[in-house]
């Protein structure tokens, strides 16, 4: 949006987006971690962080389908009583698996494996999340807080009540889910940022 209002105004301007770097995954997530292959995975990534909303996120996807999992990575690396609020509420949600921490090959892995990546925070500056989500082909789900999501593709921002009707219909539909990976990748939304 900056950049279309530089434009539009007549004020030379150039938009250096953030980027990162694929890693190759370390392992093959699904079976280091029992899911079935056909299981619909959805990916949360993000330190324990009051701003990253784990607890939102768990309360607006109560009761999963069972044909579906819920993976949380991130560090406790918050504040004690956030830290401790999200453990206690993933620990009376066995469904969820969360990972505390895991090393960039791991992330990697659960990336390639997931069917969706969402992220739920708060407030974002340039989610990284997203930009790894979007390396790995995998459509995304974020809040309209998550900062820079609305100049990505390959995803849809919406309110965290619409997350589940929105996942829904990603995981009715995997060839719309695979489509809009596929335009996160692309090479036309590299070379449009450059």
């Amino acid at each position: 949006p900056d950049q279309r209002f530089m434009r539009a105004a007549g004020v030379p301007a150039v938009y250096l987006p953030n980027a990162t770097a694929p890693t190759a995954p370390g392992n093959d997530f699904r079976r280091a971690h029992g899911i079935a292959p056909d299981r619909f995975l959805v990916l949360h990534v993000a330190n324990l962080y009051w701003v990253k909303n784990h607890i939102g996120l768990a309360d607006a996807l109560d009761r999963l389908p069972p044909s579906w999992q819920l993976v949380m990575i991130g560090h406790p690396s918050g504040s004690a009583d956030c830290v401790a609020a999200v453990q206690r509420k993933l620990a009376a949600r066995p469904d969820i698996l969360h990972i505390p921490g895991a090393p960039a090959e791991d992330v990697a892995a659960a990336m390639q494996a997931a069917d969706v990546v969402v992220l739920a925070s708060h407030g974002e500056g340039s989610p990284i999340t997203l930009l790894e989500a979007m390396s790995h082909g995998k459509p995304w789900i974020a809040t309209p807080t998550c900062g820079a999501a609305n100049d990505h593709l390959g995803g849809i921002v919406c309110g965290l009540p619409d997350f589940r009707p929105q996942l829904q219909a990603l995981a009715d539909n995997p060839a719309l889910a695979r489509r809009l990976g596929a335009i996160g990748r692309s090479e036309e939304h590299t070379s449009e940022l450059q």
